[in-house]
C-alpha cells in the first residue's frame, strides 16, 4: 500500500490558506506537530531547486538542518504520504500526487453536489 497521511481541513479558512502559502499546506499535513513545518518547507525548496535529492544524502542533510533522524524521516515519510515527494530510484523528487488528489477531490465533490440540487 502506498504511503498515506492526514490532511487538516480548514473550512472557510481559504484567505489564510492564500496568505501562508506553502506553509499553510504544511500546516495542515503537519498539524500534530508543528515544528516540522520549517523542515518540510526547506526539504521543498532544496527539491525545488536541486530537482532531485539522493536519498543517500540523508546524513549531510540532517546535518545541515540540525535535526535527528528521527524529525528528519518523520517529516520525509509525512510529505511521501501527502503525495507532495516520490522516492524513486533512489533520489526524492517532487511529485504531483498532492495536487491530483486535492483536484479530483474538489471534482468530486462539486460533481456531487451539482446532481442534488
Amino acid at each position: 500500500m502506498p504511503a498515506q497521511t492526514r490532511y487538516a481541513i480548514k473550512p472557510r479558512q481559504e484567505p489564510w490558506l492564500r496568505s501562508e502559502g506553502l506553509r499553510g499546506l504544511l500546516r495542515c499535513i503537519f498539524w500534530r506537530n508543528l515544528g516540522l513545518v520549517d523542515l518540510a518547507e526547506r526539504l521543498l525548496k532544496d527539491l525545488k531547486q536541486r530537482r532531485e535529492i539522493p536519498a543517500s544524502e540523508w546524513k549531510r542533510l540532517m546535518k545541515k538542518y540540525s535535526v535527528t533522524q528521527s524529525n528528519y524521516s518523520s517529516c520525509l515519510q509525512r510529505l511521501k504520504g501527502a503525495g507532495m515527494i516520490r522516492r524513486e530510484s533512489g533520489f526524492y523528487r517532487l511529485s504531483n500526487d498532492f495536487s491530483n488528489w486535492m483536484d479530483e477531490s474538489r471534482k468530486i465533490w462539486l460533481d456531487w453536489r451539482v446532481a442534488w440540487i
